[in-house]
């Protein structure tokens, strides 16, 4: 057996113990806690109404539908419940893993690929991720296979690689769209790839490039027509992107308060940063195609970042190119060590790493260690209360979906606690969903401040009102009913 070869077999069998230990970490309490982000419940009741036969076409909903329907075939598949929603969303992590160890091995990091599984697991932001049903980590996970089978087009000259990784920037771009960066330098570096410098000409080789944009195109459309509505891509711009941007401007619009996401990102990583940079310099020598992708994806993705309100969900989305990056600087160190300490960089890099290693721990054990925030008191409560044919409106839609209830088509992008916080804002919205759907109950948790005058209109139309507690103002829920149970 070749050198090369039993290079490749020991990263697979390293990578997949890897994966294992990091299946079994990403399990821990994997249930716990039952409510956390607002967006989780909503993405698990899309893909109830979807499983259970409802047309999206039926359905308010401000993003594209791949996910929620990657969602609905995973209950179809396995049940609809809160455990298969957690356990999808760990596959997914578990695919980010491996793609990242897969990617630091094309990058130069031969030896210590296998531990960018590891660092996956030891980075807060993405082990947290990793948790919940969201479309961050989907989407990052889209986009760091995208470049995996990008690397394998410019070395084999593959075009079936080159249509996955167009397919799977597409998809990447339908789950979230803030992955453009990422996606945008992917097109471009396709342009590049047939691109020569010859006798201090710039020479394009047109036809091969014809062929290659084509191919990544076709494949890009054959994954998004399915969930785009081609005939009026004016209007899925407005549903999704443009939504998006004015909620932006009501959460967080100034530039201060969107810079303290990436600031509180940085607090965290700044762990990975010294070997990362080590990683960016090696990379740059020796596989600099690579690495200015990565570069320069990271850079322009935390530009659009600080677009947007800083929900640190978004940053995954820069954790595993910083890993990718480290990893390839771990290696780069151990390489120095070795010729005897002569380079005090990575020297630096690698004590600066193991002495910041005991705040990864302590914010991965402030994460596994979140508040249960059980809801159960609450959803018992509605259970035994509330028909099962009937529809509640909730802040959040967790509490509907662990009491086996629906929300209202129509009422998608009203389940979060920031519609109650004005009047004039969804007073409108929820009369068009309370006159339109058999709407029994309103069920608003108490953590969260709410617009008296909407809460006094709420309690007109549904006039039973109920406290339920729990452990928190988190677990407490008042419940707007329209009759005694």
């Amino acid at each position: 057996m070749s050198a090369r070869a039993k290079s490749n077999r020991t990263f697979l069998i390293c990578t997949l113990l890897a994966l294992g230990l990091a299946a079994w970490c990403l399990s821990f309490r994997l249930l716990v806690p039952q409510r956390e982000d607002p967006d989780e419940g909503v993405y698990l009741m899309l893909g109830r109404l979807l499983n259970s036969g409802q047309p999206s076409s039926a359905i308010t909903f401000d993003q594209f539908w791949l996910f929620p329907k990657i969602i609905a075939l995973a209950f179809n598949l396995a049940g609809d419940s809160l455990g298969t929603g957690r356990e999808l969303a760990v596959l997914f992590s578990l695919a980010g893993l491996l793609g990242m160890a897969l990617l630091a091995h094309n990058a130069g990091a031969r030896r210590f690929a296998p531990v960018a599984v590891l660092c996956g697991i030891l980075d807060p932001y993405y082990l947290y991720q990793s948790r919940f049903v969201q479309t961050d980590m989907p989407a990052v996970v889209c986009i760091v296979w995208a470049i995996i089978f990008l690397c394998y087009f410019w070395r084999r000259e593959s075009r079936i690689c080159l249509a996955i990784s167009g397919g799977l920037s597409a998809a990447a771009l339908l789950i979230k769209p803030l992955t453009l960066a990422f996606a945008a330098l992917i097109v471009m570096s396709i342009f590049l790839h047939r691109a020569r410098r010859t006798d201090g000409r710039l020479r394009i080789d047109f036809r091969n490039l014809a062929i290659d944009t084509v191919t990544f195109f076709s494949a890009a459309l054959l994954v998004a027509l399915p969930f785009v509505n081609v005939g009026d891509i004016v209007g899925e711009f407005h549903r999704t992107v443009g939504a998006h941007w004015i909620e932006r401007q009501q959460d967080a619009p100034g530039f201060i308060e969107r810079l303290s996401g990436l600031i509180d990102f940085l607090r965290v990583a700044f762990v990975w940063l010294p070997l990362a940079f080590i990683g960016a310099l090696a990379g740059l020598r020796s596989h600099r195609r690579l690495t200015w992708l990565l570069l320069l994806g990271e850079f322009f993705s935390a530009i659009v970042l600080l677009q947007f309100p800083p929900w640190e969900d978004h940053y995954v989305l820069l954790s595993p190119i910083l890993i990718i990056l480290a990893v390839i600087g771990m290696e780069q160190a151990y390489a120095r060590f070795q010729e005897g300490f002569k380079k005090r960089l990575s020297i630096f890099a690698a004590v600066a790493f193991v002495l910041g290693l005991p705040w990864l721990v302590h914010n991965d054990i402030h994460v596994l260690r979140t508040r249960p925030n059980d809801l159960t008191k609450v959803t018992t409560y509605l259970r035994q209360n509330i028909p099962p044919d009937a529809f509640i409106i909730s802040d959040y839609a967790i509490v509907a979906y662990l009491a086996g209830r629906l929300l209202p088509p129509s009422a998608m992008n009203l389940c979060f606690p920031r519609t109650f916080r004005s009047y004039e804002m969804a007073h409108d919205d929820l009369a068009r969903v309370i006159g339109r759907y058999p709407v029994a109950a309103v069920v608003l948790m108490s953590d969260h401040e709410q617009d008296p005058r909407l809460i006094d209109w709420i309690r007109e139309q549904f006039p039973r009102a109920n406290v339920v507690e729990g452990d928190s103002l988190k677990t407490t829920a008042q419940i707007f009913a329209r009759q005694t149970p």
